[in-house]
């Protein structure tokens, strides 16, 4: 089991901006405004954990910039990358709402900003905006069908080549401005990606040298760019 470890939250002295964020979906957009105008405003430096899995839920973080992994780990000790969180998500909702505690880690890979809800001051609002709460189940049920959909199309029938092409093509998507003078973004090592998908980070060195042999990315320190969508498609389909 992983070993406990300390929160470091630390509160921005900047005021609170509402930026334009990007949204899994409309309701998460809608559900995201309208909680923004009361979250406080935190900041998270890269490499924060914004909760940590087994501790009681506090409330929900809701991402203005940056991305966090979600991860938990085995008996064994081993690490399971559950996936990633983008500017406009919400982490934290089921435990939160169920009382249970937190299901995983939630760690900042980048400087990230964040808005919190205490618990107890989401039950107040729920319960005083019938539509937020209302709104608050939909992003709730989009969450569970999103994380069924993620465990077909990661399932062990896949070989390591399709999940890790179509781990690819997800990344660029929930990221648009990925391309090859892009901004860095892509930070993780070959290990994360061997624990998102389920393998070794051998095979994953061995496949990501393929794929650039095959001309299908170009991974640059942390740039990535998919450079033949569609080859990248079709090894995801073999």
């Amino acid at each position: 089991m992983l070993a406990a470890r300390q929160l470091k939250i630390v509160e921005t002295r900047h005021e609170r901006t509402h930026r334009s964020l990007r949204k899994s979906s409309d309701v998460c957009a809608e559900v995201v405004e309208s909680l923004a105008a009361v979250a406080i405003p935190l900041y998270h430096p890269k490499g924060t954990t914004l909760f940590g899995e087994g501790q009681p839920p506090r409330g929900i973080f809701i991402l203005y910039s940056g991305r966090a992994k979600l991860f938990t780990s085995s008996a064994e000790g081993k690490t399971l990358i559950l996936g990633f969180a983008n500017t406009g998500e919400i982490l934290g909702l089921a435990e939160t709402l169920s009382g249970r505690p937190y299901e995983a880690w939630a760690e900042a890979i980048q400087p990230t900003q964040a808005g919190f809800i205490e618990r107890g001051r989401l039950f107040h609002l729920m319960r005083n905006h019938g539509e937020l709460a209302v709104k608050l189940a939909m992003q709730l049920g989009e969450s569970y069908c999103s994380a069924i959909a993620g465990v077909r199309v990661m399932g062990h029938s896949r070989t390591a080549g399709q999940k890790l092409a179509t781990f690819f093509l997800n990344w660029c998507e929930s990221d648009r401005s990925l391309h090859v003078d892009a901004n860095p973004r892509f930070n993780l090592t070959h290990e994360e990606i061997a624990q998102v998908i389920g393998t070794s980070r051998e095979t994953v060195t061995r496949l990501l040298s393929k794929f650039k042999k095959k001309g299908l990315i170009q991974w640059n320190s942390n740039n990535l760019a998919i450079t033949d969508r569609t080859g990248l498609e079709g090894s995801a389909a073999d």
